[in-house]
């Protein structure tokens, strides 16, 4: 009899493990709907997961453009605008009033279509070899249309160029990839390979990888910035024309975020220089080097009062009036601040 038990015993142990593993092999989803049976891919099969664990990856480009340009031959201004997508957006001063005006609008192809707050249109085509857009500004208040020209203010190219990086896995099992190199392919489908020295790595549900395309050394041609994870910070990457390649640039190393703003003509790059857009600071491209001339702290409400200003010599923070600030550096310099505060 006791014989008897534990056969019994050992066979309903059995059973029950053989139902056990019944259960893993099936990943079952049953609905209250009669006859609904879904079954699911253990997650380490899931074809989308390694496609984007490694290989090449598509890229979120964020392009700005400087311009220097005319409305009927007379008014004079600086624009810097910018391109993701189909999207535009920045903003343009006329070199009179020294007062930003943010715009807004799209690109098809290589026709712009953008209006500025106050309404007027800009209308042209965009010539990405030259580097110009030639069109119309129309007025809205009077419907009055006047030509319009405005080019890169070194005289050279916007050619119109593609980016994708490749992903290399960290670790098998990962959630994390590497990025190793940056890969440029320009119109004539030629391609040149950026290698990365730092570190870039993101997880695989980012389905993109962020770079951002302006020209951060004032010299005409457009460098690349995007984010390194460890440590935690953007890289630079500025165009050698002499050398055509791309080199890293460790003088804008520190900065937690691209620059919001820049003045070409002044050599001006604007940066909130913490992760809660608290505190803005200025830097100077100056004679090859970057320069801090400018920190303040922002509006964080209206109730709150700008910081007192500063500028830098030699390092050395020195207290300075706004007026005095204007005098020395220009209007504007202050103002895009108070433009980045109404967005």
């Amino acid at each position: 009899m006791k014989k008897k038990l534990i056969i019994s015993a050992f066979c309903l142990l059995q059973l029950l493990l053989s139902c056990e593993k019944k259960r893993d092999s099936r990943f079952e989803i049953v609905d209250s709907t009669p006859g609904y049976t879904e079954t699911l891919a253990p997650l380490e099969q899931d074809p989308y997961r390694e496609s984007i664990k490694k290989g090449w990856k598509e890229v979120n480009a964020y392009y700005t453009y400087h311009f220097t340009g005319k409305i009927n031959n007379t008014y004079a201004f600086d624009m810097n605008l910018r391109i993701i997508d189909d999207r535009i957006s920045g903003y343009y001063y006329y070199l009179k009033y020294e007062k930003p005006i943010q715009i807004e609008g799209e690109i098809t192809g290589n026709v712009v279509f953008f209006t500025e707050e106050l309404g007027n249109t800009f209308e042209g085509i965009f010539d990405h070899n030259k580097g110009e857009i030639s069109g119309y500004w129309t007025n809205k208040s009077t419907g009055e249309t006047f030509n319009l020209n405005m080019a890169n203010p070194k005289g050279k190219g916007y050619p119109k160029r593609s980016y994708r990086v490749l992903a290399t896995e960290k670790s098998p099992g990962s959630d994390t990839y590497y990025i190793s190199q940056i890969e440029e392919t320009d119109s004539k489908n030629q391609k040149r390979i950026i290698p990365i020295e730092s570190q870039f790595w993101e997880t695989e549900i980012v389905d993109k990888f962020d770079l951002y395309i302006e020209d951060y050394n004032f010299d005409g041609y457009l460098d690349l910035c995007s984010f390194q994870s460890l440590p935690s910070k953007y890289v630079y990457f500025t165009y050698d024309a002499a050398n055509r390649n791309y080199v890293e640039n460790a003088q804008y190393s520190h900065f937690d975020t691209p620059p919001f703003a820049t003045n070409f003509r002044k050599k001006l790059l604007y940066f909130r220089t913490d992760f809660n857009n608290k505190y803005y600071s200025i830097y100077q491209y100056y004679q090859g080097w970057l320069r801090k001339i400018y920190v303040a702290a922002s509006h964080v409400d209206e109730s709150d009062d700008w910081a007192e200003y500063y500028h830098y010599v030699n390092e050395e923070a020195l207290a300075i009036t706004p007026a005095a600030f204007e005098a020395q550096y220009g209007k504007q310099v202050l103002q895009v601040f108070e433009a980045a505060e109404e967005k």
